[in-house]
């Protein structure tokens, strides 16, 4: 068996000081043990606390200095020989330990009016339940038009779930998919739709295993790119120089692998008018000379090519110079 060391992550419940005999309220140390745990934001537990003494105690406040803890009640009376239960409320989702195994420390302190606080230790060890998961993933580039190859991994948990969901968050152009294999194994699916601005990507796969009333959560980073085919040809059209009021024309093709079938435009300003050629697979522009000095447009125009229709967003700069009458 493979033993992982562990380092307590400690959450202190403190208060103020008072008198004397903190021996009266009695805990059996077995209830104050977790045992092994699966990692989750709402853990509950509940231990019994005894009045041993012959009088009246009561507890002021059991006040946590963190927002991981909660407990209930927060404030008691108990008689001789009686027993209160307590109920804590346990954040086990730990935001700055990534250990697969970790041991936890949990101290509550109670006030009373006549002792000292009394210091309950709640020990035990927390397991992530997807510690198996891969931390990272770099998908190979796709061509724009082209269907990229799904992926899969192997996603293990600790512990048998009952239910694993997934999600993605950061734009990044993914389909994503998560199906059983058995109670411990699941098949991740991932895709990487081959449209939107070329370049490269990054963003998050993120899984959710439920067990019971615990849900346990990892994040994969995932990284990927969308090459090409499609680029403007010079990837600059200088129209030269034009009277303010005169209309320049130029062209400038869209070289890609896949035929283009259709162009989109948009942040196009009312001086320029710009039109696909389909048989020529060109751009046809007409600009109207509105200002004098050196003037510099950028367009955006949306690609759609392919079986699948897939669009890529190509920037097209319109480079003039114009003159005043």
């Amino acid at each position: 068996m493979r033993v992982l060391q562990t380092f307590p992550v400690l959450l202190f419940v403190v208060g103020g000081c008072v008198g004397a005999n903190d021996s009266s309220l009695f805990v059996n140390l077995d209830e104050l043990e977790l045992g092994d745990v699966w990692e989750t934001a709402e853990y509950e537990h509940s231990f019994g606390v005894v009045n041993t003494s012959s009088e009246l105690i009561h507890v002021r406040s059991i006040v946590s200095s963190c927002g991981c803890t909660s407990v209930e009640p927060e404030a008691f009376s108990i008689e001789p020989n009686a027993m209160q239960i307590v109920r804590v409320k346990l954040d086990l989702q730990s935001k700055r330990s990534e250990r697969d195994v970790r041991s936890v420390l949990v101290n509550l302190s109670a006030i009373t009016d006549d002792s000292a606080p009394v210091i309950w230790a709640i020990r035990g060890t927390v397991q992530r339940l997807l510690a198996d998961a891969p931390a990272r993933i770099d998908l190979p580039a796709a061509s724009v038009g082209r269907t990229a190859a799904a992926q899969y991994f192997d996603i293990k948990t600790r512990f048998p779930v009952e239910e694993m969901s997934v999600s993605t968050t950061g734009g990044a152009p993914l389909t994503v998919a998560i199906t059983a294999v058995d109670s411990r194994l699941y098949r991740l699916t991932v895709k990487q739709e081959a449209s939107g601005r070329v370049g490269r990507f990054e963003g998050a796969i993120n899984l959710s295993a439920r067990v019971g009333d615990s849900t346990s959560v990892k994040s994969i980073v995932i990284t990927g790119a969308i090459e090409g085919p499609v680029v403007p040809v010079p990837s600059i059209l200088h129209l030269g120089a034009g009277r303010v009021g005169d209309e320049l024309l130029g062209e400038i093709a869209l070289v890609g692998s896949v035929h283009i079938e259709g162009v989109e435009f948009a942040n196009v300003p009312t001086s320029t008018l710009v039109e696909w050629d389909q048989d020529k697979q060109m751009l046809m522009v007409r600009q109207s000379v509105h200002r004098p000095g050196f003037c510099h447009e950028e367009i955006l125009c949306v690609t759609r090519s392919g079986t699948e229709k897939c669009a890529t967003q190509t920037p097209v700069t319109i480079q003039y110079y114009g003159i005043s009458e």
